[in-house]
């Protein structure tokens, strides 16, 4: 929540000086990002802290035979982290603009609508996780208009508002792979976004689009499941461990189906399409807003 506070404190500075005395916004914007950056990785550490504290060697998580392997969490979380940077980096070669005003308003409108949308559970599973009322599907546009890097960007603060309303953090790397990082991949819509032999068919973009990012997004929780989880497959009465974190967290795929369907509707509007081709041509353009 201080994270969360200090992002939000951030974006108020950063419109306040923006109109006041724009040649000192680049930066401040440095030095505000760096701020809020040093509050994550403090945050990381305190879920460390408690992890030795409270979880390692308590028989239950950490018991040999759960298979919680630390070693392959931090590995797993730091290739996934590695993945997304560079991927979306290449995705976004084209993409120059910064976050400018109109982009950061979408972007907070994105991830409040998504987070409204989020407390609609149309189930909730035991250990975590729920299904809900495509409360995916505004940060999925977000993501299909802007590009992959600013997504994924915003997808990451997303997944920290998740992670203070559904918390579920045994382990730092655990909480990477759940929270920040498996909603991250909500930015990688925007991979197709710009196909041209897909330019009619955009619900056809979109979708295919969620369903990518859907499935990365499955892989991190599979991952996490895997390597951290392992005690809940034993009470169970199941060894094996892949299996069962596959079978978990499937509910995924019925948020991703939902996803899907909806945006197909909203991006079957005329309306809509044209909304969303001049934001695109906007954010292509050299032109700052």
């Amino acid at each position: 929540m201080v994270t969360l506070g200090l992002v939000l404190i951030s974006v108020i500075i950063g419109f306040i000086v923006k109109f006041k005395k724009p040649s000192a916004l680049k930066v401040l914007a440095k030095i505000l990002i760096a701020i809020c950056l040093i509050s994550l990785v403090i945050n990381v550490v305190l879920i460390g802290v408690y992890y030795n504290k409270h979880i390692k060697g308590d028989g239950y998580y950490t018991t040999e035979s759960a298979n919680f392997n630390s070693v392959a969490l931090y590995a797993f979380a730091v290739f996934v982290l590695v993945f997304q940077v560079v991927v979306s980096f290449i995705l976004s070669l084209k993409d120059k603009k910064p976050f400018d005003t109109k982009t950061i308003a979408f972007a907070g409108v994105s991830v409040a609508i998504s987070f409204v949308l989020s407390y609609i559970k149309l189930w909730e599973m035991p250990q975590g996780g729920s299904i809900t009322l495509a409360s995916a599907l505004p940060l999925m546009i977000f993501a299909y208009v802007y590009g992959a890097k600013k997504g994924v960007f915003v997808g990451a603060i997303y997944g920290l508002l998740q992670a203070v309303q559904d918390p579920w953090l045994i382990h730092p790397a655990q909480f990477l792979l759940d929270y920040p990082l498996a909603f991250a991949m909500f930015g990688f819509v925007g991979s197709l976004s710009n196909v041209k032999f897909l330019e009619k068919l955009p619900q056809v973009k979109f979708a295919i689009g969620a369903i990518v990012a859907g499935v990365l997004r499955f892989v991190c929780h599979v991952i996490s499941g895997v390597f951290a989880f392992g005690a809940y497959a034993l009470d169970s009465g199941s060894h094996n461990f892949l299996a069962y974190s596959l079978a978990y967290n499937s509910f995924v795929f019925v948020d991703l189906i939902l996803v899907v369907v909806v945006g197909a509707i909203v991006f079957s509007s005329k309306a809509f399409q044209k909304v969303i081709q001049d934001r695109q041509q906007i954010n292509n353009s050299n032109v700052t807003e």
